[in-house]
């Protein structure tokens, strides 16, 4: 029986010296991985942490049989490293996949992505309001510009004006919301209330849509390190369950992305319609005939700018 079994069925025995012997086999844990080709210095450290936990568990479960504690050991730490190898590589891979682009960049002509929701190079409104949400990015800017003045706001105009403003909460300011308030009569503070009250409900469906590209990104990542694996794989039966494994996941990635795009970026004309207490029927033809009158005053400045 050579010293280092001798001192491990020692402790067994009396139960005294198991802080010597866990510190010696934490000595011999941190070189381990020397031995292995694939293994640098850095990788001692981490798989020391990786093992530490389960050192003394080793020392307990040890039942002397005529082979010694070393070769117990030895064999241990050589499962334990593949198992780290193999997690430390899956990391590596994961991060290598992060930084592609088509993880943040959708290039599937079928199915198109919104993006993300929120802007985070704008700056939060001073409303007061907490956690606010970002102007998404969009193909047609906001009609109010130097020509906005010229839209008649008598009658009708007044609260279709109204209207699209709050359909456009996102994009307004407080600012904004008082201009729009003074230019068709409506009260300052209801006004602001309603905007305010739109914003937090866009608030609350923010997380449902976090969750969903979450769960996205993270399948996506899952899927681009099966193809990786797919193609160093050499055995037939593995490529076929790859292959099957990669079909599943496209599959469910198609149907989040299709949910993720079902997700409105602005408030439904119902929404609108629960805070103003307008019907939503009114909502409706308020937004059509508004938009339709903005665009056409828009085009002629449009021209004459260009």
């Amino acid at each position: 029986m050579d010293e280092l079994t001798r001192r491990v069925v020692s402790y067994q025995q009396s139960g005294e010296g198991l802080a010597d012997l866990v510190r010696d086999l934490s000595a011999a844990t941190y070189q381990f991985p020397l031995r292995n080709r694939r293994c640098t210095e850095d990788d001692c450290g981490e798989f020391l942490l990786f093992v530490a936990a389960r050192i003394s568990g080793m020392v307990h479960r040890y039942d002397f049989r005529g082979v010694a504690f070393e070769a117990y050991l030895h064999t241990n730490l050589k499962w334990l490293l593949r198992t780290y190898l193999k997690r430390r590589d899956r990391r590596l891979r994961e991060a290598r996949l992060a930084y592609r682009s088509a993880l943040w960049h959708d290039t599937n002509s079928e199915v198109v992505d919104v993006g993300p929701l929120y802007d985070q190079s704008r700056r939060p409104l001073d409303s007061g309001c907490e956690d606010s949400l970002r102007a998404p990015s969009v193909r047609h800017p906001l009609p109010f510009g130097p020509w906005f003045n010229r839209v008649q706001t008598g009658g009708h105009s007044r609260r279709r004006v109204m209207i699209i403003a709050l359909k456009a909460c996102l994009y307004l300011s407080e600012t904004d919301i008082a201009m729009v308030a003074d230019l068709t009569g409506f009260e300052r503070e209801w006004l602001r209330e309603s905007w305010l009250r739109l914003r937090v409900r866009l608030n609350c469906r923010r997380h449902g849509y976090d969750v969903l590209r979450l769960r996205r990104n993270r399948l996506f990542v899952r899927l681009q390190s099966s193809h990786d694996r797919l193609y160093a794989c050499c055995d037939h039966a593995e490529r076929l369950r790859l292959l099957h494994e990669s079909a599943e996941m496209r599959e469910r990635l198609t149907r989040l992305r299709l949910k993720i795009s079902r997700i409105p970026r602005c408030p439904t004309n119902q929404e609108i319609a629960e805070v103003t207490g307008i019907p939503k029927g009114t909502i409706d033809s308020a937004l059509y005939y508004a938009k339709r009158k903005l665009f056409a005053v828009r085009k002629p400045v449009a021209r004459r700018s260009s």
